[in-house]
């Protein structure tokens, strides 16, 4: 095990992530004994990234502080008290802000095992979850449901597409290039609407009186 890793941290509260972060060098230490050590092999990259370096979710947050909010690796060594994951596993990590690092420091209950290291498995943490909680827990959408996705081509937008035609919804796709309307409906997206060639109030008014 090296003696040092390196990580992001932010030192400057700012929107521009390069005016923002540092890299530092920061001694690998090992875990605690409810701790597992995850060797990070990707790093996922969130728009809100730069709400985190700025300050934006906790404004009394003191300087330097880590970024990240999401990870993809393998366990590289587990704390004498954790018994549900062992060296060697693949797994996905997430909380923090804490993940763009070359090693993390993360609870059992903060990661999630999986079967390889497939660098897809990282967006179906910040942006799945999203999907998911909005369509199941805000939306409720039941079989035959219309359900209209915006920005349905983007990270959020993709899943919430597959994830509305798992549970049976007539899914519209609202989108803005001919390019990301094929993607759509390769996903299985029942009507894309692109914005820059169609009238959104004038499709939705007559396809669709009853969602309007």
């Amino acid at each position: 095990m090296s003696k040092n890793y390196n990580k992001l941290s932010v030192f400057k509260k700012s929107t521009d992530f390069r005016e923002a972060v540092r890299v530092v060098s920061v001694p690998l230490n090992p875990p605690n004994d409810d701790e597992v050590l995850v060797k990070t092999i990707y790093a996922g990259v969130n728009a809100t990234d730069i709400n985190i370096s700025a300050g934006r979710y906790d404004p009394n947050s003191q300087l330097p502080f880590d970024v990240g909010l999401e990870a993809l690796g393998i366990v590289e060594s587990v704390g004498k008290n954790v018994t549900t994951f062992k060296v060697g596993q693949n797994v996905l990590t997430f909380g923090g802000p804490r993940t763009y690092a070359e090693y993390i420091y993360a609870k059992p209950d903060e990661l999630i095992p999986i079967p390889s290291l497939k660098p897809e498995f990282i967006g179906l943490l910040v942006c799945g979850l999203t999907a998911t909680i909005g369509l199941d827990e805000l939306g409720r959408i039941q079989k035959g449901d219309k359900v209209l996705i915006t920005a349905s081509a983007g990270g959020t937008g993709h899943i919430g597409i597959q994830w509305a035609k798992q549970k049976g919804a007539y899914v519209i796709g609202l989108t803005s290039s001919e390019e990301k309307a094929k993607l759509l409906k390769e996903l299985g997206t029942d009507r894309v609407i692109n914005y820059k060639t169609e009238n959104l109030d004038e499709v939705l008014t007559k396809e669709f009186p009853v969602l309007y």
